[in-house]
């Protein structure tokens, strides 16, 4: 633990006014919260660099720091301070860095699942960080294997998302392709190779991408999922 009194302190240069837009230039991002920060430490694919708690924050936090690596820096300083580097109030006095690894393809995703059944979840158009999170959150809950995007979704590693999605979405893998057509008929293909059964969740303004034969199950009506998210209760799933 190392104590900071102010906040030009260089070693937290990356926590200055941070902006998620700017960490993924570095290929980092920022996790907030103790939820987040233990699905990091203990769940996650993503190596932690560093972390940032607020002074009053750290005795709480003794279970969960005892998962970070020896060699990961943990920076404590007052809750004033902390606002003063991020440039906003961090209500939960912690944040954690972390850095990316390179972006799987949808096969490489898709050949690194286990064999047997799979419950995977596309995404389509889904521009709201925390539609994305709570996506991801109700995906791991129900035993989703993989998470899908198409190329107009928010990035799931945004900050916003992270902490919406309770840290699922650093423990839940996930991998973007394409607009979203050619996104489900590359997968589709793939799907009927597997004899994967397909289903659906329509919500509002929907799009049709296509259906397709499954040997001993019908045909089932695909779409994109859009906005609003994945809890909407609204007419649109059939069976074809």
């Amino acid at each position: 633990i190392i104590n900071l009194d102010t906040a030009d302190d260089p070693r937290i240069a990356p926590y200055r006014a941070v902006r998620d837009r700017d960490l993924i230039r570095a290929d980092r991002f920022i996790v907030e919260g103790a939820i987040a920060l233990e699905r990091l430490l203990t769940a996650s694919r993503f190596p932690v660099e560093s972390l940032l708690l607020a002074e009053n924050r750290v005795d709480a936090l003794g279970p969960i720091l005892a998962h970070v690596p020896p060699d990961t820096p943990i920076y404590v300083t007052p809750q004033s301070i902390m606002d003063g580097v991020t440039g906003f109030p961090i209500h939960r006095g912690i944040l954690a860095l972390a850095r990316r690894k390179p972006a799987q393809t949808p096969d490489q995703l898709l050949a690194s699942l286990p064999a047997g059944p799979l419950t995977l979840l596309v995404l389509i158009g889904l521009s709201n960080h925390d539609n994305v999170g709570g996506c991801f959150r109700n995906a791991a809950a129900l035993g989703a294997h993989a998470v899908l995007l198409d190329e107009t979704s928010c990035d799931p590693l945004y900050r916003k998302a992270i902490r919406v999605s309770s840290g699922a979405a650093l423990s839940l893998p996930f991998a973007h392709t394409g607009s979203g057509a050619e996104t489900i008929a590359h997968r589709l293909m793939w799907l009927r190779a597997q004899e994967m059964v397909l289903v659906e969740l329509a919500v509002a303004h929907f799009q049709h991408v296509g259906i397709v034969p499954v040997a001993g199950a019908g045909e089932f009506f695909v779409s994109g999922l859009r906005e609003p998210d994945l809890g909407e209760a609204v007419p649109g799933v059939a069976n074809i």
